[in-house]
């Protein structure tokens, strides 16, 4: 597997924060009614507990919000697994690096959900949000997770919006840079509003720095699966399946400011509905972004894998069909044989695959064939 000199130490950090994730603390708490006990968690949230109690196994929180607000330096809080928590949540709090604040599902059990609209300001960092469905199907038009925080992981999570919202991913703001954002080993599906309207995408990211996207499964968006636009800087987006979105990839540029030096690499980009599998825009008068590369990935099954390189270098990419085992049930095996082996996450898929909801029309007029590489 080829890894890009810079994007060395970025895999090495978000190594860590799994390490971290998958240490927890030393704390054993029990869910009220239940004999299992939750290894690792310091902090616990129950729908049969109270937001006045201490939030230990024994007198646990009702509320997410109130577990998450809880967590102080390197502490875990837990759901309850297979709990539905509404009201989402809103993170301002913080740990430390190396000692970071972690919200999870009850180990050993099924996920729980959090319900809602998922906000991290910031004021927050050094925070892990690890195991949990995120489901924003009941807010409306708005996007949720919205990320401005600082050193942030998401981790094995299903992320949704069941195409009753904006995008799901929102990194950074039009006022606060969004840094060092770590995305791994989720899956990011059915988000944006249907008919699709070239404004809701797996991933909207607006405003950021080194963010790691890396070994998500990030599917049938109504529009671009990885949108980076306008001023997104040095993000590593490898080993992703990114399959039946409306649009794949988009290097892109806007009011003054473009996105520079990113790099995708040892991704599948396949079967994009609406327009390309990859695509760049820079307006007129704009600054072109600098330092962008496309280099060794997995391309094809859309009516057009890519157009003009302007404001990105590619190289080494196949444009081979990969020959999923089963996509219309999420299962985004590669088959024995497939030429795209080696490519895409390289976890194990984070949880069971939900039905998928029927795919946008795709372009009745698409343009013609790129140059090859």
């Amino acid at each position: 597997m080829r890894v890009t000199p810079h994007a060395q130490p970025r895999r090495a950090r978000a190594g860590a924060v799994a390490a971290t994730v998958a240490a927890g603390a030393a704390a054993i708490a029990i869910a009220p009614g239940s004999a299992q006990a939750a290894v690792g968690c310091d902090l616990y949230a129950h729908s049969g507990g109270s937001d006045s109690a201490s939030g230990t196994g024994a007198a646990p929180f009702r509320t997410a919000q109130k577990l998450v607000s809880s967590l102080a330096d390197g502490q875990v809080g837990c759901l309850a697994a297979g709990q539905t928590f509404d009201g989402g949540l809103y993170v301002s709090n913080a740990g430390s690096p190396g000692n970071e604040i972690t919200l999870q599902s009850e180990p050993g059990g099924e996920r729980a959900t959090v319900r809602g609209r998922v906000v991290v300001t910031n004021n927050a960092h050094d925070v892990v949000i690890n195991n949990l469905s995120l489901d924003a199907s009941t807010i409306g038009r708005i996007t949720s997770p919205y990320v401005y925080g600082s050193r942030i992981t998401f981790s094995n999570n299903d992320i949704t919006n069941w195409h009753n919202g904006m995008s799901c991913f929102l990194i950074g703001s039009t006022s606060h840079v969004a840094y060092d954002i770590t995305i791994d080993n989720n899956r990011i599906h059915n988000c944006g509003e249907l008919p699709a309207t070239n404004l809701d995408h797996g991933l909207y990211v607006l405003s950021s720095r080194n963010l790691v996207l890396t070994n998500n499964y990030i599917y049938r968006n109504s529009d671009w699966g990885v949108h980076l636009y306008p001023d997104a800087d040095d993000s590593y987006v490898a080993n992703n399946i990114i399959d039946r979105n409306g649009s794949g990839v988009i290097f892109a540029g806007d009011y003054g400011m473009a996105s520079d030096d990113n790099t995708v690499t040892q991704n599948l980009i396949t079967n994009s509905l609406i327009k390309r599998d990859v695509e760049v825009w820079w307006p007129g008068g704009n600054p072109i972004g600098t330092g962008n590369t496309l280099d060794d990935n997995c391309i094809a099954g859309g009516w057009s894998p890519y157009g003009s390189a302007t404001g990105y270098t590619r190289s080494g990419n196949q444009l081979v069909a990969p020959t999923y085992a089963d996509p219309d049930g999420g299962d985004y095996t590669l088959t024995e044989g497939s030429a795209c082996l080696g490519y895409g996450p390289a976890s194990a898929q984070p949880g069971a695959a939900p039905e998928p909801d029927p795919a946008p029309d795709p372009d009745p007029d698409p343009a013609p064939d790129p140059e090859p590489d």
